[in-house]
This record gives C-alpha cells, structure tokens and sequence, in this order.
C-alpha cells in the first residue's frame, strides 16, 4: 500500500474507506462509544473536503484510534509523526 496524491476521481474510493474505517473503529472501541449515522458517508467527506478548500493546507493531521497498531505503524512508515495524543478514563 501506498500514499498518493488527492485527485477527484478517487472521491467514491475515499468515501468507501473513510467507513470502512470508522466501522473498524466501532468494530474495536470495547467501551462501545463510537457509532455511524446512515448519511456519515456523504458528510463526513464533504466535512472534510470543505475544510481542506478552505485553508492554505500545508500539512495533513490524521486522528488515529489509539488500538490501531497497523494504522501507527502505517503512517509512521510514510513520514507521519505523533504530535498530538488524547488519553481516556472511563468515569
């Protein structure tokens, strides 16, 4: 697997990952937090596309659930760093 560019005719392929993601994300979360509304497809990658137009982006921050060893390593390979980290305490 590799990085490529953003072109428009990969948006169908993108959509089917972003879910594919977060139904792994649900898949893997045992505090049962994280669910997908039927219209997460569309939405979220309108969220997103709406928020790259918006801003001179000059770098790309990627959330990862922190259970998600193959997507760190994944992106660690590919020139990703770790900036940021949030930590959980079930109350």
């Amino acid at each position: 697997m590799n990085i490529v560019e953003y072109d428009p005719k990969y948006n169908e392929q993108i959509k089917d990952l972003l879910v594919e993601l977060q139904n792994y994300l649900i898949d893997i979360d045992n505090w049962h937090t994280q669910v997908m509304l039927p219209e997460y497809r569309e939405n979220y990658f309108k969220m997103d596309m709406m928020k790259v137009k918006k801003i001179d982006c000059k770098r790309i921050n990627i959330e990862v659930f922190g259970l998600n060893k193959k997507g760190l390593n994944f992106y660690n390979k590919n020139g990703y760093i770790i900036r940021d980290m949030i930590v959980s305490k079930r109350i």
